[in-house]
């Protein structure tokens, strides 16, 4: 869980860390938080969000909050 008590699903080293001990599988971990997409998201996948906002390619885009949760807000 993050600070505000809301769980993720990154593929982080901490994240890693938490699941080191658990004798629960990803596949476990992820049903059990409800994760939309059905897998662990890669830190990658944010980085190339954040580009793209960073990029000419959104240079239309303003004022919009992207959302890149892997499906958790729509569950």
């Amino acid at each position: 869980m993050d600070v505000q008590g809301k769980r993720r699903v990154m593929d982080t080293p901490i994240a890693a860390r938490r699941r080191k001990g658990s004798t629960e599988s990803d596949a476990e971990y992820i049903d059990r938080i409800g994760c939309v997409l059905t897998r662990i998201g890669k830190p990658a996948e944010i980085a190339q969000a954040v580009a793209w906002l960073c990029s000419e390619s959104s240079s239309y885009v303003t004022g919009h909050a992207l959302v890149a949760d892997g499906g958790y807000k729509v569950r």
